[in-house]
């Protein structure tokens, strides 16, 4: 049963509020359906969800709550493929239970014995950020393979949706949308085509914002550099501005935001670590009186880079390996790319790296001397000629003695993950825990209790459809000790 905090007691005098559910939503798929509910009043629920029915038969699901947008919603799957359903939302509040009218959906069709294979791919990222009468939608795919199209459908009473298309670029696509009503909830998700079947992401909401007539931009722009852009804008003249900033984003990325300060109705800021031949999205935003005000969304490209650049290069080594990781900003036109690793005293040797689509090198290198010092560098060759980064160093780790790993595993649940570690033994073990990361270049480490034969830890908020890659550690007798690095998927 679901709980949510209650507010105090209604005195005699007080008129008590029922929460009501004020719109439902539904989208289907082939032997699933995603079912999305909005309530209003307060929150003092004990339970909510949904119902379908089939033929006299009913089954109830129970939904996930969103407090911060005042909805719920479920997933319920093993649907029969084109079948028609009925449809209920229901929530608890105390001892009454209030429930919607059925509503009718139908499934989608399946594809044909003798057609494609089925569509694997899924949504890994899927946001909006909305304006008064405009929003920028972005998704990212897990996979770019045989997808045909791809695009959003977007609805103002969750029932009747339109569909618009979108270019895909790396996996990533982005939609810019005008005309919209202020103040306003509508409902949306993304869909690709792939192998000729629709797959659509679960449904999400956003509000365009209230309309403040006194609030105006005068002009919203943008000059790009190769590897930065220098956002500009002016509001009216007079507006007392409290707070302003830009949000900028690629295709299929959720908006980064960045705040600025105002110089009489004017405000600026320069954004760095841009990727060259780039198209961002950008926008500007004020906060006037308590209002947030946001412009329309527009586009700028950044400046071909004329050489291959080499950024975010990593090392991570344990005893006698390590792995080596860089970003070159462009992958077209590069015939080869790699690092040079020399210990003290010794000449640099090569290795080639494995070269990703969108741009991610790396390496493994082993059989390196234990408490060890290497200096190493990216090297990238081209038709123009080579590039080579800085260089760096590293230091392999100290040999621990007898503990090591003998099981290193990830659990996930909904939105968290149980990380697990047996160890040989745990004599003179002095800390413990996991390193997380969703890019495999930034780690946070969380410290884990040691027990009788290892040590877990429990993580949670995580993001749905997203990959992400840990490692165990532990300290003994004042050394480093760390696992390989593994992976899993928050479904």
């Amino acid at each position: 049963m679901l709980a949510f905090s209650c507010g105090k007691p209604a005195s005699p005098q007080m008129t008590l509020l029922v929460p009501q559910i004020i719109s439902t939503e539904v989208l289907p798929g082939m032997d699933a359906v995603t079912l999305h509910a909005s309530v209003s009043g307060p929150a003092n629920l004990t339970g909510c969800g949904f119902g379908i029915v089939k033929d006299g038969l009913i089954r109830e699901f129970e939904g996930k709550m969103d407090l911060s947008e005042m909805s719920f919603s479920a997933t319920p799957s093993g649907l029969d493929p084109e079948t028609e359903y009925d449809f209920y939302a229901f929530i608890a509040n105390g001892t009454s239970r209030i429930q919607t009218p059925p509503r009718q959906f139908k499934t989608l069709s399946p594809a044909p014995v003798d057609g494609p294979v089925s569509a694997t791919v899924s949504f890994s990222e899927v946001s909006a950020v909305a304006g008064v009468s405009s929003v920028i939608l972005s998704a990212t795919m897990t996979e770019t393979t045989d997808i045909t199209g791809c695009g959003f459908s977007i609805s103002a009473d969750g029932i009747n949706y339109k569909d618009y298309s979108a270019d895909s670029d790396g996996g990533g696509f982005t939609l810019t949308l005008d005309g919209l009503s202020p103040d306003t909830e509508y409902s949306f998700s993304a869909w690709a085509v792939q192998r000729e079947q629709r797959v659509s992401s679960e449904v999400k909401v956003f509000r365009t914002e209230k309309e403040i007539h006194n609030v105006s931009f005068v002009s919203v722009s943008a000059v790009p550099e190769v590897f930065s852009a220098v956002l500009e804008a002016k509001v009216d003249d007079g507006t007392y501005v409290e707070y302003c900033g830009f949000g900028l984003s690629r295709a299929g990325k959720t908006a980064v935001e960045y705040t600025s300060y105002v110089s009489g109705n004017e405000f600026t800021v320069k954004v760095e670590d841009l990727l060259p031949d780039t198209d961002y999205y950008y926008y500007a935003f004020v906060l006037v009186d308590g209002s947030r005000v946001t412009s329309n969304f527009y586009v700028f490209h950044t400046l071909e880079d004329p050489a291959v650049g080499i950024m975010d290069i990593g090392a991570v080594a344990d005893e006698t390996r390590v792995a080596l990781s860089a970003r070159l900003t462009r992958t077209e036109g590069v015939i080869s790319a790699g690092f040079a690793i020399a210990g003290d005293g010794e000449a640099f040797v090569e290795k080639a790296g494995t070269l990703e689509a969108d741009g991610r090198l790396s390496l493994t290198w082993t059989s390196l001397q234990a408490s060890a010092h290497y200096r190493f560098y990216v090297w990238a060759d081209t038709d123009e000629g080579r590039t080579v980064s800085e260089t760096l160093e590293f230091y392999t780790k100290t040999p621990v003695g007898p503990v090591s790993f003998v099981e290193v595993s990830a659990t996930p649940d909904g939105t968290s993950v149980a990380l697990k570690a047996v160890l040989s033994g745990i004599e003179g073990v002095e800390e413990a825990g996991f390193g997380l990361s969703e890019n495999q270049y930034e780690y946070i480490e969380y410290s884990a209790a040691i027990g009788s034969d290892g040590f877990t830890k429990t993580v949670s908020g995580l993001k749905s459809g997203t990959k992400y890659y840990y490692y165990a550690f532990f300290t003994i007798g004042g050394a480093y000790k760390q696992s390989e690095t593994y992976s899993f998927t928050i479904p």
